[in-house]
Parts: structure tokens; sequence; C-alpha cells
């Protein structure tokens, strides 16, 4: 994780097709709302859907600090022996990519804490 300490947000390409961004993932939110609003997804042809798993799921459960994101790769029919890329939709994402890492210059703080821990914490904090 100290290899993150500087990071103003993590954005991992690792999204099927060419449309979805995940900021949620097996329910979890791994991304502020401020972050989410500053990417302007729907402006930029994209749509927010929940994802099931990925790096950026572990990184935010092991408190990486910042805002994360899954975003599309372009690849169809992952893990099958027909897989394919779309190299439009790579194409759009790194144009997207760019785009951020030029304009979005602000920290993304952000943590997650189950509703267990929250508890733990409160009753930890009250005694």
């Amino acid at each position: 994780m100290p290899f993150f300490a500087d990071s103003l947000y993590v954005l991992e390409p690792d999204c099927k097709g060419g449309e979805d961004i995940h900021t949620n993932l097996k329910g979890i939110p791994c991304a502020s709302n401020d972050f989410i609003e500053t990417l302007q997804i729907e402006a930029n042809g994209y749509t927010i859907t929940d994802g099931k798993g990925s790096d950026i799921f572990a990184l935010t459960l092991n408190g990486i600090g910042v805002s994360c994101a899954n975003i599309p790769a372009g690849y169809h029919l992952p893990h099958k022996d027909d897989e394919y890329t779309s190299v439009p939709e790579l194409e759009h994402t790194l144009s997207y990519i760019q785009h951020i890492i030029n304009t979005i210059d602000k920290r993304f703080p952000h943590s997650y804490k189950t509703e267990t821990q929250l508890m733990v914490n409160k009753f930890l904090n009250a005694e």
C-alpha cells in the first residue's frame, strides 16, 4: 500500500466492453461522490454499473485511501477461446484516461468501512 501513498486516484482499465465504469464492486463503494462527479462519466459516453471484483476492490478493502474506478478496456468474451479486443473502444478509453490525467490534478480521498467495522470503532471509542 505505501506505493500508492502519493496517488491522487486510481483508474484500472479492466472492464469488458467499452461502456461501463465500475465505482462500486460487490456493493462496496470504491470512489467518493466528488470523484465520480468529476469524471463526467455520462458526458464521456460511459455508464456507471456495479462490478464483481478486481484489483481496485482489493485496494479499497486494504485501505488505499483514494478513489478508484474500473474503466473499460475494450475486451469481449473474457477468458474464452474467442476473446477479442475492440480497438476503437480501447482507443476511446485511452483518450479518456489522457483527458483525466491532463485535467484532474486533485486528490480524491476515499475509505470504505463495513458496518461491522463502524460499530466496532464506535464501541471501542465509547469506552
